[in-house]
């Protein structure tokens, strides 16, 4: 390999930022790293946060600004994160499902909302779209 990162998580998503040189890991165990590839060597730390309350299932980088978004799959109520890759200290918004339309309903916890996918839109500055 041409480099190796250490990492003590399992991984459930990856995404490229910055032209290949920086790299966001979505790990099992609710955290998000960030590896900046631009520092020589493998032995600095990534910058990490805690980003959700389950594994972050995926990252989606907006191709037109420095900003990011997470979800987790599974987790009922769990919002999208959006994230600025300039400063990682906490999540800049959260986009919450409607889950009023739910309230009272009787339904199982598999039937209540949870986000599957995200993706930026390419062609229209800031807009993501949520499945």
């Amino acid at each position: 390999p041409v480099l190796r990162l250490a990492h003590n998580s399992g991984v459930a998503s990856l995404a490229w930022m910055k032209n290949g040189d920086i790299l966001a890991v979505g790990c099992t165990q609710r955290n998000i790293q960030i590896y900046d590839l631009r520092i020589q060597g493998t032995s600095a730390p990534p910058i990490s946060t805690n980003a959700h309350d389950n594994a972050v299932h995926g990252i989606k980088v907006d191709p037109t600004s420095d900003l990011f978004a997470t979800f987790s799959r599974g987790s009922v109520g769990e919002p999208v994160k959006l994230w600025d890759m300039r400063r990682m200290d906490s999540c800049v918004s959260e986009i919450k499902l409607d889950s009023k339309r739910y309230s009272g309903a009787e339904l199982a916890s598999s039937d209540l909302p949870s986000v599957a996918d995200i993706g930026w839109d390419t062609s229209a500055r800031g807009v993501l779209s949520i499945a």
